[in-house]
């Protein structure tokens, strides 16, 4: 009972600092990277928007094309800091 009580013990620690490493690593290598990509989805689909606004015709043809890629006007983003961290 001892030696799977060491196992088990082990493995646990062992999780604990490979997902700490990794959580690490994700926070200075991932996020900067999507943030990044983020300014770039932001521009295009602004860019997207004000094409349909110059000219509606080709915008209502966008529209039908695209209908179902949809984008709410309120649509849900986390928050700077923490929430989008966490």
């Amino acid at each position: 009972m001892n030696l799977f009580r060491s196992i088990v013990f082990s493995s646990v620690v062992a999780g604990f600092v490979v997902g700490a490493v990794i959580t690490v690593i994700q926070q200075f290598g991932t996020v900067p990277l999507i943030l990044k990509a983020e300014v770039y989805e932001k521009a295009a689909e602004a860019h997207h928007h004000d094409d349909m606004a110059t000219n509606p015709a080709e915008g209502a043809a966008a529209v039908h094309k695209d209908a179902a890629h949809q984008h709410d006007a309120e649509a849900w983003e986390p928050k700077d800091g923490f929430e989008r961290n966490f």
